[in-house]
């Protein structure tokens, strides 16, 4: 077995695990902490504090 079979084999095991999870998770809460389907545009450091202060947010920055 080579080294780039290694890597791909533990990268689906890995897949696997994760979707597992993901799986579990959305069976327990299928909305966690409300989470918007839509991306949400901050337009200002007030409106990125009352987005966050429930919790962490995944942030994309673009120009």
């Amino acid at each position: 077995m080579s080294e780039s079979d290694n890597v791909n084999e533990i990268r689906e095991q890995k897949r696997k695990e994760l979707l597992e999870q993901a799986g579990a998770a959305s069976e327990s809460d299928p909305d966690p902490a409300g989470a918007p389907g839509e991306p949400v545009h901050i337009g200002s450091q007030e409106e990125f504090a009352e987005t966050t202060r429930d919790g962490v947010v995944l942030a994309d920055f673009y120009r």
